[in-house]
């Protein structure tokens, strides 16, 4: 099925890695790419649909609203609020998304060692809650 992934919703554009993630998209032949972002400044995008969207405030029902039709979401954001990551992945799964890439660039999700700073805490609820709902098979 990762073949039929022709829609993709990319969440952080306007970060380090968004422009560069575009890009491979487009040249990689997903011609269907939705740039979520707080920012209007982006919303002239080349080979990209533009969706204003304020992530922190958006509840599940309305992000799932904007994911239904996606075949994957890619979550290139930093918010430090695990929270708000948490309701971005029960979206996608509300949206039946097949495939979650979540922001996880730092070190390996799987590393014990990294996992136990302080600074990821956070990023462990997520972590958590994503492989539960991968174990249910709700999402890849």
């Amino acid at each position: 099925m990762s073949g039929s992934i022709k829609t993709v919703a990319l969440l952080g554009y306007t970060g380090n890695i968004g422009p560069h993630a575009l890009n491979a998209l487009v040249a990689n032949g997903n011609s269907n790419v939705t740039v979520f972002s707080r920012s209007a400044q982006d919303e002239k995008l080349p080979n990209a649909t533009f969706r204003q969207i304020d992530l922190a405030s958006s509840s599940v029902e309305s992000l799932a609203q904007e994911f239904k039709g996606h075949g994957a979401v890619a979550d290139l954001t930093s918010i430090p609020d695990p929270t708000v990551s948490i309701r971005v992945v029960d979206a996608a799964v509300a949206a039946s998304v097949y495939r979650f890439i979540p922001a996880e660039f730092s070190h390996s999700p799987s590393n014990v060692k990294a996992r136990a700073l302080p600074l990821w805490a956070g990023k462990n609820l997520v972590y958590q809650h994503l492989t539960k709902l991968a174990d249910e098979r709700q999402l890849c």
